[in-house]
Formats: structure tokens, C-alpha cells, sequence
């Protein structure tokens, strides 16, 4: 049992589609006996992502921006200091710029980046920009059921030992 393994899960979320598919990602690696930090059931976008397209989202005395500064604190912490692995969803024309930023410092940070892409849509004729694809050592899984393995095969270090990339 992976039971104190925590892996972030990384991704779009600006739609109930995309909303769905990291919940759907997050539960086959929960199915696997990890745990999971997914932004919008755990962190602060939990709170904010439906107030993004509303009328309440101005920035009165700068909350705004505060919220965006905690937002991006707490993804952090977890990223470097609480998870253990890292999952991205790389799904869409483009991949996701919050995800592209998370994934490069889950990488700067050591911990394993495992991909996961099942849409082959591309801005390079089917190939993804190198310096996103190539934050991980490991193949892109494009399949939703074997993403735990590929945690799995990727050594899962300890936060506090010498950093390793699957």
C-alpha cells in the first residue's frame, strides 16, 4: 500500500470537463492506495475558481492579489514539500501554464514527473515543446489506468533525501 505517498495532480481547470477529468485522474491514482492533492477539492482554487467569471472577482484593496500570492504558496508548499510525485495532465492543444509552471518546479525540486496525455492535439505537428515533455525521464503515459504505474515505476524519493527524477 502507497498509503503515505501524496502526489499532486496537475492540470486544467477551467471547465467542468476538465474539472472532471483531473477528479477522474486523481481517483485511479486514489483506486491505487495513494493519497492526492488535487488543487480544486484541496487548495485555496477550491474557494476562488468559482468566483474567476464573477462579479465579486475585482480587487478591492488588493485581495486579489493576496489570494493569488496564497494560491500560489500553497500549491508550492505541496509541490515541493508535502508531495511525493508528480502528475500532469498535459491534455489539450496547449498544455495548461499553471501546470507548466508546477511541473518545472516539481522537476527543480526532484520529485518524479510522470505526464499524462491522451490528446494528441499539438502546436508542433504532434510533438509537445521539448522543454515541457522534457521534465520527466520517463515515457508519456496516455492512458488513464496506468498512471499508477508509472508512479509506481518512477523512484518516489523522500522529500528530505537527494532528489531523484523518474
Amino acid at each position: 500500500m502507497n498509503n503515505n505517498k501524496i502526489v499532486y495532480c496537475s492540470g486544467p481547470l477551467f471547465c467542468p470537463e476538465e474539472i472532471g477529468s483531473m477528479t477522474a485522474i486523481s481517483n485511479v491514482i486514489e483506486n491505487a492506495g495513494f493519497q492526492t492533492f488535487l488543487p480544486h477539492r484541496d487548495g485555496l482554487e477550491a474557494y476562488i475558481l468559482k468566483l474567476v467569471n464573477s462579479p465579486v472577482n475585482i480587487n478591492i484593496f488588493k485581495s486579489r492579489d493576496m489570494v493569488e500570492r496564497a494560491v500560489f504558496a500553497l500549491d508550492v508548499f505541496q509541490v515541493v514539500k508535502r508531495c511525493s510525485a508528480f502528475v500532469f495532465n498535459m491534455n489539450g492543444r496547449v498544455p495548461d501554464e499553471g501546470g507548466v509552471a508546477e511541473a518545472a518546479i516539481a522537476f527543480a525540486a526532484g520529485k518524479p514527473v510522470i505526464i499524462y496525455k491522451n490528446d494528441y492535439r499539438s502546436v508542433f505537428n504532434g510533438c509537445d515543446n521539448s522543454m515541457v515533455s522534457g521534465l520527466t525521464f520517463s515515457a508519456k503515459i496516455n492512458h488513464i489506468n496506468n498512471i499508477p504505474g508509472g508512479i509506481n515505476t518512477a523512484e518516489i524519493s523522500d522529500p528530505d533525501k537527494k532528489p531523484h527524477h523518474a
